[in-house]
């Protein structure tokens, strides 16, 4: 009975781990999508006239759930199946923090809403802040996931050592 409740605490603790690590992944694949999404509909709307709903759908094939799954809601949205609302609080960001949430939202709600030349420059400026951040997410990810694994694995190997 002892071993299998040690053998327990291991797992919840290398799970924990794996949690973390998947919290830093998934950042950095949202950042990074979420700037390829602002180099493609730039590129979209400066050379085409296609409408937003359309740059999205092409935008879709190219991301990972997550972003997938924002992206879809934000169509969602355009196209009028859901309110303004209902698309920030069923958008799903959860690893981000609160200001980065903010400022993702408000880039999306502000797209579509202006200019062809205003609508670039915001595109560029935010385009350039997102490119950071997916940087900075990325050394982040490297830097701290692999970290957390070990450091729980360690603690969970501690645990069984200390009790068997």
């Amino acid at each position: 009975m002892k071993i299998f409740l040690v053998l327990i605490i291991f797992i919840c603790c290398v799970s924990i781990g794996l949690a973390i690590k998947q919290y830093y992944l998934r950042r950095q694949d949202f950042y990074r999508d979420l700037f390829s999404f602002c180099q493609n509909t730039k590129v979209y709307i400066s050379y085409s006239q296609a409408k937003l709903s359309e740059i999205i759908e092409k935008n879709l094939l190219n991301c990972k759930k997550d972003f997938l799954y924002f992206l879809q809601l934000f169509h969602n949205y355009l196209v009028g199946n859901i309110t303004k609302k209902d698309f920030i609080s069923n958008s799903n960001l959860v690893f981000l923090d609160n200001e980065e949430r903010e400022e993702v939202l408000n880039f999306f709600c502000q797209l579509g809403n202006m200019a062809k030349e205003e609508e670039l420059e915001k595109i560029e400026v935010n385009m350039q802040n997102f490119e950071r951040k997916s940087r900075k997410s990325q050394e982040e990810n490297k830097k701290f996931s692999s970290l957390y694994v070990k450091l729980f694995l360690v603690l969970g190997l501690a645990i069984i050592i200390i009790f068997v």
